[in-house]
């Protein structure tokens, strides 16, 4: 091929996917220099993207195109249409509205590369602060809508390339808020792209000059498009062949790359790397047919290009699937963290070794990704080139997967979106919402989705009820009881119990744990292609009781701590398997086991489990077998609502984390009462609040505590009755804006662990690492959430800057953590629990949750089995901290008075219901907790968790109460 054909070739669409595939052939030979290939995980990709898709999305045609549109409305504030709803009432020409985004989305395209971890943009007309691929868009939005770009004042709207050739570092310095505070990554580099991209301008007239003899524009290739021979139009439609703006991108931008590049006879490919495997033996030194191009920006470009010459011009594209998926770290990053794709034992370690070497070099750019090697070496282009097939196989296999039931509603319309959920739902069929969406079909899914599309638009009550009974079984029938085998009449904690009414209250409550026992039954579903909502789970699990009939997250921690003390070492290792089996398939843990859930977690305490029961067994297999997992549970939460906080006297930078769920719809287990929240208020909501409102209930459910004045703007709104559910309260949730002190105690409590089990497995980096990360989350919750006034730690609200000035036993989760000082005294210790003292002093039962009474069930005067177990847990590190022989410590007498009043609480609610309830009321002992959005709860797994593990601690101290009936 001569030289000139080469270049065209490489700089081509068809190219990428060509030599990508000889790529991806060489892999199915087993032939790969640097990867292993696993085909059998591709599944988990297409269930993992599936399930997002439909976690975000009600319907597949709203998910939005690939492109730098997205990033301009981050903070739900659509600035684009801001801009463009300005032009309009100017008069200007939607030729000239689409010429100007074009302008604007070149530069920010180009303008948005790793701007590292310390970087962040602070928006002057919000307020509101942005970090990485956001924040440089926001920022290049802001340099843009200020003229800044333009060498015409008449014209500040505009991107032009006498103006680009003259922009200086101190010029971008300035316009991203650049200071020794708040370092960019690249900064030089980036005034310089602007700088080569005016040149490309003025040296490609026929793209970007038009005819009014004004300097060269990137907005003016509209025209050129539009005037191409190729540009057909029809009824007033342009179609434009996607060939026709790629040579715009590749050849008329062409100078924008750098010079150390890929280059043949002088010409920048670009994006072009060489890949050994490709090269034949004996093959020429000067042969191109090992060079494999990836082009990801200019895709990336293209991309944000099609976008708004669609929308606003109304002008269509032929051809837009020879473009690829990006192979990027995000997309690459899929397919090494399912598995499909693994490092090959060298290439592993040199990576390790690599990282080991570059972070203790002073001045290197914070990472996140280990191993780790440069954008050039082998494994990276490998890497890149398996991406660009295996997602188009991915592609293939969603499209094929969702194209069954694309005209139809499938099961996740069924059980998560959809009119047939919302029809059902709002039909009030049942006692609560959750009714119906735990009930598997009984006929096979096609058929039941006919049946509904049968029913009249305006069907009546009982029609919706008559076509529930025909179609759906009973709630909760995909699981049977699994009687626990070998189960130990007499574990060694009941020796240890002096009072014997206590000693046959704690048997019963040890053999409980057969009634809450559940397995998947494989036979439960009444034909083949019957659905159900539950996520099928391998090994026997305890579920909480009552309404929670499947596996939970958060629960689980404390139904573990009491299985471990029952002695049942085989089921409390059967439950974190179930978890570490779904953070392998989706990344994370799921609130529970339904596929409903699969929008949200909850508070992260997989790695403590692991802790407790390794600690119980000293299982170190199984502890090797969990970690990888439990590093990527980790990760997950650690980067997936990261929040970079200033301090504002030493100016350092840190990062807490916050719960946030993106969901704009109601719940699908609480759905009529979200929607009466929502939808049925007196501030007439519009859309985008609306949005808003529902993310921040499912992200309160998230938390765990929902719901509560905690997450509320006003958290002073009296309830309608103190047995109503408080629906204005709910109204001002601003759950996402908070910090809470919790689950950051929480994470940096699994950081501690995951570098003691780092240590374990003799693994020195990640040890490290973990320390590293511990003893910043440390710093920085004493910096933004200790209240040296009130002794407390607070959550941090980002709405107003400050600590949260609500009382919550959410205070005492550092203490659990061991997340304070060492440097804390004994009398500041002790301050800190006199809020406890008081409480017991005040109130017959356990500490209240919060002191305000709300009507919402994690308020006054409810008390909670996981908040008693972190004040007693936190005093008795307290004490050991102390380094005491006695027991018989200030904080173990207040750890005894919790645990004894919690277990008056258990008993004597018992003894007046006989049941097990899930909360408890501070007032009175003889009563269980009220109020929220479900009825109370009997069962319960937290509560037996937590009522064996205090008999285990205080068996030959505690004393039956006396109660009242």
């Amino acid at each position: 091929m001569p030289e000139q054909e080469q270049i065209k070739f490489l700089k081509s669409l068809q190219a990428i996917r060509e030599r990508s595939r000889k790529v991806y052939e060489k892999a199915e030979k087993n032939e790969l220099k640097h990867f292993n290939l696993d085909l059998s995980k591709l599944q988990d990709a297409v269930i993992a993207v599936i399930s997002l898709m439909k976690r975000d999305y009600k319907d597949i045609d709203e998910i939005p195109p690939h492109g730098r549109w997205r990033h301009f409305d981050v903070g739900g504030r659509s600035r684009v249409q801001i801009l463009m709803d300005q032009w309009k009432q100017n008069n200007i020409t939607t030729q000239e509205i689409t010429r100007r985004i074009l302008d604007l989305f070149v530069v920010s395209v180009l303008l948005d590369a790793g701007a590292g971890n310390s970087w962040s943009y602070k928006e002057p007309d919000t307020g509101s602060s942005f970090n990485r691929s956001e924040g440089l868009a926001i920022a290049s939005y802001d340099m843009f809508k200020a003229g800044l770009f333009s060498s015409q004042s008449s014209q500040p709207h505009q991107v032009d390339a006498d103006r680009l050739v003259n922009i200086s570092v101190d010029d971008v310095r300035k316009a991203f808020q650049v200071d020794d505070d708040n370092p960019l990554e690249g900064l030089e580099g980036r005034s310089k792209l602007l700088s080569r991209l005016g040149q490309a301008l003025k040296n490609h007239p026929e793209f970007f000059e038009g005819k009014d003899g004004l300097p060269p524009r990137p907005g003016k290739l509209l025209d050129y498009l539009l005037s191409h021979p190729s540009t057909t139009t029809s009824q007033l439609v342009a179609t434009v062949k996607i060939e026709t703006l790629w040579s715009i991108v590749v050849d008329g931008l062409a100078e924008i790359w750098p010079p150390t590049r890929t280059s043949l006879n002088g010409v920048s490919l670009g994006d072009v790397w060489p890949c050994e495997v490709l090269r034949s033996p004996g093959s020429i030194a000067d042969s191109t047919e090992h060079l494999v191009p990836f082009h990801k920006l200019s895709q990336w470009l293209t991309y944000s290009l099609i976008e708004p010459m669609i929308k606003i011009s109304n002008i269509t594209f032929e051809g837009v699937e020879h473009l690829t998926g990006l192979p990027e770290y995000r997309n690459g990053g899929l397919l090494t963290d399912l598995g499909i794709l693994t490092l090959k034992p060298a290439d592993a370690e040199r990576g390790l070794n690599f990282y080991n070497d570059y972070v203790l070099k002073l001045g290197q750019k914070t990472v996140e990704v280990v191993p780790m090697f440069e954008v050039d070496d082998p494994v990276v282009i490998e890497w890149r080139a398996m991406t660009v097939i295996i997602l188009d196989i991915i592609a293939e296999k969603i499209r094929k997967e969702l194209g069954l039931t694309k005209e139809q509603l499938n099961l996740a319309q069924i059980y998560c979106q959809g009119e047939l959920l919302h029809t059902i739902q709002l039909a009030n069929l049942f006692e609560e919402s959750k009714v119906f969406v735990d009930k598997p079909t009984i006929k096979p899914v096609d058929e039941v989705l006919k049946e509904f599309s049968a029913l009249p638009a305006n069907a009546t009550k009982e029609q919706l009820t008559q076509f529930v009974i025909s179609n759906f079984g009973l709630e909760g029938r995909e699981l049977i009881y699994s009687p626990i085998l070998s189960f130990p009449s007499n574990p060694s904690f009941l020796d240890d119990i002096s009072s014997p009414i206590l000693l046959e209250f704690a048997r019963m409550i040890h053999t409980f744990w057969n009634e809450l026992s559940r397995e998947y039954d494989e036979n439960s579903l009444t034909c083949k292609e019957c659905g159900s909502s539950f996520i099928r789970i391998k090994k026997s699990f305890i579920i909480p009781g009552g309404r929670f009939r499947e596996l939970y997250y958060w629960d689980s921690y404390f139904i573990i701590e009491g299985l471990l003390v029952s002695e049942l070492f085989e089921i409390a290792k059967n439950v974190i398997e179930n978890f570490l089996d779904l953070v392998e398939r989706y990344g994370f843990v799921p609130n529970g086991s339904r596929i409903y859930y699969l929008n949200r977690s909850q508070p992260p305490l997989l790695i403590q489990m692991v802790k407790i029961y390794h600690k119980a067994t000293n299982d170190t297999s199984f502890l090797e077998r969990a970690f990888p997992v439990l590093l990527k549970e980790y990760d997950y939460w650690r980067l997936k609502s990261v929040v970079t906080l200033t301090h504002s006297q030493s100016k350092k930078r840190y990062n807490l984390n916050h719960y946030t769920v993106k969901n704009s719809l109601p719940r699908p287990e609480v759905y009529l009462e979200d929607h009466i929240v929502v939808e049925q208020n007196s501030d007439n909501f519009n859309e985008t609040q609306k949005k808003q409102l529902y993310a921040d209930i499912s992200t309160t459910a998230e938390s765990g505590w929902d719901f509560s004045s905690r997450w509320a703007r006003d958290p002073y709104i009296p309830p309608p009755s103190p047995t109503e559910n408080n629906r204005e309260m709910l109204r001002t949730l601003n759950t996402r804006s908070i910090i809470p002190v919790d689950l950051n105690s929480i994470l940096y409590m699994n950081e501690i662990t995951l570098s003691e089990f780092a240590k374990v497995l003799g693994n020195k980096y990640i040890e490290q690492v973990m320390e590293s990360r511990a003893k910043q989350r440390r710093e920085a919750i004493m910096l933004f959430m200790w209240d040296e006034e009130k002794k407390l730690f607070m959550d941090f609200n980002l709405t107003s800057g400050t600590r949260s000035e609500i009382f919550t036993l959410a205070s005492y989760f550092p203490f659990w953590a061991e997340s304070f000082p060492e440097s804390f005294s004994t009398n500041e210790l002790l301050g800190s629990f006199s809020h406890i003292k008081s409480l017991l002093e005040k109130y017959p039962g356990s500490p209240p949750t919060t002191l305000i009474q709300s009507g919402l069930q994690w308020d006054f005067p409810n008390a909670w089995p996981p908040l008693d177990y972190t004040i007693i847990k936190g005093l008795i590190n307290l004490h050991t901290k102390q380094n005491k022989p006695t027991s018989n410590s200030e904080f173990m007498e207040l750890a005894f008075d919790v645990s004894q009043r919690f277990v008056s609480s258990v008993y004597c609610t018992w003894k007046s219901s006989g049941v097990i309830f899930e909360k408890f009321n501070t007032l009175d002992i003889n009563l269980p907790g009220g109020s929220g959005e479900y009825t109370v709860q009997t069962g319960f797994g937290w509560t037996n968790g937590v009522l064996l593990w205090i008999f285990s601690l205080f068996g030959d101290k505690l004393q039956a109460p006396i109660c009242t009936h």
